[in-house]
């Protein structure tokens, strides 16, 4: 089995038997090379404003946040975003 990252950031993850029980596998995330924004999220109708002024909320309050979802769900999406869409602050 191997987890590894292309050049340009995509995820490499092959497995072979006998760890595969149903045969070789390999998958490759491309990740696109313009990242969202909370503007696209708003667009896409993946949040409301609402929704993105509550988690601003959260994470100026330093309020701890669980994200959960199934594979692909866009969990690392809006982890990203949310990191991105707040001015950075030093630690109090």
């Amino acid at each position: 089995m191997v987890d590894a990252r292309l050049p340009d950031g995509s995820r490499v993850n092959a497995i072979i038997p006998p760890l595969a029980l149903s045969g070789s596998t390999i998958t490759i995330r491309k990740f696109p090379s313009d990242p969202m924004t909370v503007k696209d999220l708003l667009q896409f109708g993946t949040m409301t404003p609402a929704m993105m002024e509550f988690l601003k909320a959260c994470v100026l309050g330093k309020l701890n946040i669980v994200v959960s979802g199934g594979t692909g769900s866009g969990k690392t999406t809006l982890l990203n975003v949310l990191s991105r869409s707040f001015p950075r602050q030093t630690a109090s």
